[in-house]
């Protein structure tokens, strides 16, 4: 009977196989110890506040903007949407809502641009919306 041919490199090459082995069962049990994946659902979600900024703090604990239908609102926040330099006139989006305020630039404490976001108060007039008083941000 023939002796088995086991070689010095048949022996080597099993080694490394077997060494391949026993390390990618070691890299996957420090996966499955180090796995972040189960983290809560409230952790995963992000919030917009009311400037538009991403923050981790859930609505119902930022600090409330009246946005009341009543005469008169406190400050809320929007965006400047349109302005007509020749007709000395525009329109700021507020960000809660997304209704339009009317403004004309008499109105304004200081100049304003295209997409600026400020602070503002207004009133309900007869036509709609119209800018009381501004404040920058």
């Amino acid at each position: 009977m023939s002796k088995n041919q086991q070689t010095f490199r048949k022996s080597e090459i099993a080694k490394g196989k077997m060494k391949k082995k026993q390390d990618k069962v070691k890299k996957k049990e420090e996966r499955k110890d180090n796995n972040n994946k189960g983290k809560s659902l409230e952790e995963q979600f992000v919030y917009v506040d009311f400037l538009g900024r991403l923050t981790s703090t859930p609505p119902e604990k930022q600090r409330d903007i009246n946005t009341s239908r009543g005469d008169e609102s406190d400050f809320v926040s929007g965006k400047v949407k349109f302005m007509d330099d020749a007709k000395k006139f525009g329109f700021i989006s507020i960000t809660t809502s997304g209704e339009d305020v009317y403004f004309r630039y008499d109105d304004l404490s200081k100049p304003v641009k295209k997409d600026e976001v400020i602070l503002f108060k207004y009133k309900k007039a007869s036509r709609g919306l119209t800018l009381t008083e501004m404040m920058s941000i």
